[in-house]
């Protein structure tokens, strides 16, 4: 599915953000592509004229499965927030104007919403015969309420929802399931992206900073002290905590063909044969990785390791979401980082007592 957003003189570096924002949660599903040629900023726009614009561009275009949204500001005659041309439903408009009525902080993420919602009727309902039946006129918190009383959008927004007999009704549609799925997961992952966005509580901000220490002992059992409780975090000893031990000891980060230079591969080995390790030796070890760096295996291996400690940090200190934040493995560039304040760590193994001696 390709998505080609025209935006008009006002609107054009909104339409970069949003794709930009989009594009993650719908990577190899839809393609997002903007529309270089801008339309003139109107004040107000009638719904022919407003559906003229996305059907100019597609007989420009003339594809299949390609659909054209027009992001414009000004008015509409009738003051709808979006709308597809029921008549031609590879064509739709999104009001991108007025969202400080409604006091919204971020009307990005108000105009992606309804962008996603309007591209997923385009998609999935372009089959329905009555126009009015992919609406609920009641508004239920689904991402296809009406919101007649326009105020009541701030309801769809917070609840992030698509209602079972909207799921329903697109499963019900000829289109391959497998595909349909991977689309639908993808758009509950957006919206509730944007619901965060648009509603995040800043916990910082209320209750202040999270006290805790991240405490690695001598025999490299990983524990969060909080508020006089330990708090044990589940990384499995072996490879992966021979990796965090790498990520922790080097505050800037490693990249994965950092892992791979001679100084590095073999500190990281050395790390892993010394704490977990009793049948092997630095030769065997060094020999494998090496033959692991030829088959270019070996930057999969650390990916996968990497993918496991988060998955693990996600779950055992699920809590303590501003602790998290400090421990997961990020990305900075090409580069694998622990952003955790180097004041928070208290270590008594050898390895990073070395590091501390040495900063």
């Amino acid at each position: 599915m390709t998505v080609h957003l025209i935006a008009d003189q006002k609107t054009a570096m909104l339409a970069t953000s949003i794709i930009q924002f989009l594009t993650p949660y719908f990577n190899h599903i839809v393609t997002f592509l903007q529309d270089d040629q801008l339309v003139p900023t109107r004040p107000y726009w009638t719904w022919d004229q407003l559906f003229d614009v996305g059907k100019r561009r597609k007989i420009m275009n003339n594809q299949e499965n390609h659909y054209y949204v027009f992001l414009f500001e000004g008015e509409n005659e009738h003051n709808w927030f979006a709308s597809l041309d029921y008549t031609d439903r590879q064509v739709a408009f999104v009001q991108c104007s007025y969202w400080e009525d409604f006091d919204i902080s971020k009307p990005k993420y108000a105009i992606a919403y309804h962008l996603i919602t309007i591209i997923t009727a385009m998609k999935y309902f372009k089959h329905e015969k009555i126009p009015s039946k992919i609406y609920h006129n009641r508004s239920i918190g689904c991402m296809f309420d009406f919101t007649g009383v326009k105020s009541e959008v701030i309801y769809k927004l917070k609840s992030a929802h698509i209602c079972q007999d909207c799921i329903q009704k697109i499963a019900d549609q000829p289109f391959n399931k497998t595909e349909t799925l991977a689309y639908l997961t993808s758009l509950k992952q957006a919206l509730e992206a944007i619901k965060d966005e648009i509603f995040r509580i800043n916990w910082h901000q209320i209750f202040g900073e999270v006290d805790f220490k991240f405490i690695v002992t001598e025999d490299m059992n990983m524990i969060i002290q909080v508020d006089n409780k330990l708090v044990p975090v589940d990384i499995s000893n072996g490879r992966e905590k021979a990796l965090f031990i790498m990520l922790l000891k080097y505050k800037n980060g490693l990249s994965y063909a950092d892992f791979e230079k001679e100084r590095y591969l073999k500190e990281y080995l050395g790390i892993y044969l010394r704490n977990f390790v009793s049948q092997s030796s630095m030769k065997d070890l060094y020999l494998q990785a090496k033959n692991e760096i030829e088959r270019k295996t070996f930057r999969k291996n650390l990916h996968a390791l990497k993918s496991k400690i988060n998955r693990k940090l996600n779950a055992s200190i699920s809590n303590y979401p501003e602790i998290q934040k400090q421990l997961l493995i990020d990305n900075n560039g090409n580069t694998n980082i622990i952003p955790l304040c180097e004041k928070k760590l208290e270590s008594y193994h050898e390895d990073l007592i070395i590091r501390q001696e040495a900063c």
